[in-house]
């Protein structure tokens, strides 16, 4: 008869937190090998303590950060016309980036368009515009008829402004079919529509076509 006494064997190994020597942890990040608080006499965090809020903060935008785009096969529809610059305005020289910057309006006309369909807008002519003022990024004329947007900083040609840049000038200028003026209902539209359509592109729509290999 052995005196060695056994410990009772576990029915459910991988439940709860109980995990095999040498498997990795199921949430690594969010462990570190520093003690907590990590505060100095005057309140600062120590270097220790910061890093593991930089790793909490990598892990949450991993979770939420949205899908990435997938290319629609139908083209615009809610647009007539959309018109790039081929020349600077000001110098009458040729501008570069001219396909990029096509591209660019031609998205940003996409991600608006689920949101103009429910209230039957619609825009004949999307336009890039550079002009002299540093101040003006776009206009709207007519309530919609036409929407221009600046696609390039002030100070250089040889570059485009960022995607969410423009999108949100769009979503302003947007706002003008309704409201003319900078009223408080002007900007209540404004934020709708701007929340409108950071709730498509968290779901992953970028426009009212077909996706890529879909009927």
């Amino acid at each position: 008869r052995s005196s060695t006494r056994q410990e009772p064997k576990r029915k459910h190994p991988h439940r709860c937190g109980a995990r095999k020597a040498g498997s990795p942890s199921v949430f690594p990040l969010l462990q570190s090998p520093h003690p907590a608080p990590a505060v100095g006499l005057w309140g600062e965090e120590t270097a220790a303590h910061k890093h593991k809020q930089v790793l909490l903060v990598m892990v949450i935008r991993g979770l939420f950060d949205p899908p990435a785009p997938r290319e629609y096969t139908q083209p615009v529809t809610l647009f007539g016309e959309l018109k790039h610059l081929k020349k600077n305005p000001q110098t009458k020289e040729n501008l570069e980036l001219q396909d990029e910057a096509l591209a660019l309006l031609t998205r940003v006309a996409k991600q608006v368009e689920p949101i103009m369909k429910p209230r039957g807008w619609n825009v004949p002519v999307l336009k890039e515009i550079l002009p002299a003022s540093a101040g003006l990024g776009g206009f709207n004329k007519n309530k919609g008829r036409e929407i221009a947007l600046r696609l390039r900083p002030h100070n250089t040609t040889s570059t485009l402004l960022h995607f969410e840049q423009v999108l949100a000038v769009m979503c302003h200028e947007l706002a003008h079919n309704v409201h003319g003026n900078h009223s408080a209902a002007f900007y209540t539209l404004m934020k709708e529509l701007q929340d409108e359509v950071a709730a498509l592109q968290r779901m992953g729509k970028y426009g009212l076509g077909a996706f890529e290999g879909e009927a």
